[in-house]
């Protein structure tokens, strides 16, 4: 033993008298260039830190989601309502239907209707044509309307003869009130149908002519003359109670018939108003 402390001691003394030289300086030198801390980890350490960052975000997000289902995300919509307000859009009525999801029954409830004020509309003037501040003179003295005025008034009136072509006994009679109503008003109205009440004969036509002229329009346009020629009217005539022929190919004489007419503004035609003239026409 005390051969082996004096060999430990002759080493000790030898060490301690080495760094002991005068002069001596270490050989390390300090170097300009220092990693980051994570760069002087090892590789391993640098994955287990990365495993634990990814662990740590996973807990996060698991414990957000538990949070706002514990809340029922009250306070995120709240907080979306408040934000971001719905717009306001006008009432409008409508019908909600609950489902019983039991006996699969629909049960409607009304809600509340819409309070919105309709827009107004005009009143037509009931007094004048719409056409009134269009009439215009001619040369006799006369007014005159436009020339669509004078196209309507004469469609209108003309329906009158051409309903009558091939038209049955039995359709006139169950049409006749219709088809009065339609082109004829006033006096001329009851004319008509005071003929129909004693009515025996029926002609229905079954060729000729007719043309219409329309003159003379009163200062507000609702009412003028019109002249009605008929010819090569060619009728087919039935007794009325037994819709049996009586005649075939009856030929009525040309004639050429005056009326005053009128605009009817309800209905937005022009209507027979009375008889003034009928003349007879030479060959």
């Amino acid at each position: 033993m005390s051969q082996v402390y004096r060999i430990q001691r002759t080493l000790k003394e030898s060490v301690q008298s080495l760094f002991q030289r005068a002069g001596y300086r270490p050989t390390y030198r300090e170097s300009h260039y220092r990693r980051s801390v994570i760069w002087r980890l090892t590789p391993l350490a640098r994955y287990v830190m990365i495993i634990l960052g990814v662990v740590a975000l996973v807990l996060m997000g698991v414990l957000a989601n538990r949070t706002m289902a514990a809340h029922g995300g009250s306070e995120l919509l709240s907080v979306e309502l408040t934000t971001n307000p719905l717009p306001t859009v006008p009432l409008t009525p409508i019908l909600v239907v609950l489902q019983n999801q039991n006996d699969g029954n629909a049960t409607p409830l009304p809600t509340q209707p819409s309070t919105a004020e309709p827009a107004p509309t005009a009143t037509p003037d009931l007094t004048r044509a719409p056409w009134a501040g269009q009439l215009f003179r001619e040369p006799d003295g006369t007014l005159m309307a436009p020339q669509k005025v004078i196209v309507q008034a004469k469609e209108d009136l003309g329906g009158w003869y051409i309903v009558q072509r091939d038209l049955p006994v039995g359709e006139w009679l169950s049409r006749r009130n219709t088809i009065l109503n339609t082109y004829f008003a006033g006096a001329a109205l009851q004319e008509m149908l005071s003929i129909e009440q004693s009515r025996d004969l029926y002609a229905m036509n079954r060729a000729g002519r007719y043309s219409i002229e329309i003159r003379r329009f009163a200062p507000d346009g609702l009412t003028a003359k019109a002249g009605v020629i008929t010819r090569d009217w060619v009728s087919d005539v039935y007794d009325v109670q037994t819709k049996q022929l009586v005649a075939r190919g009856q030929i009525k004489r040309d004639t050429l018939t005056i009326w005053s007419i009128a605009y009817d503004q309800l209905s937005g035609h022009w209507k027979f108003m009375h008889t003034d003239e009928v003349t007879e026409l030479t060959p």
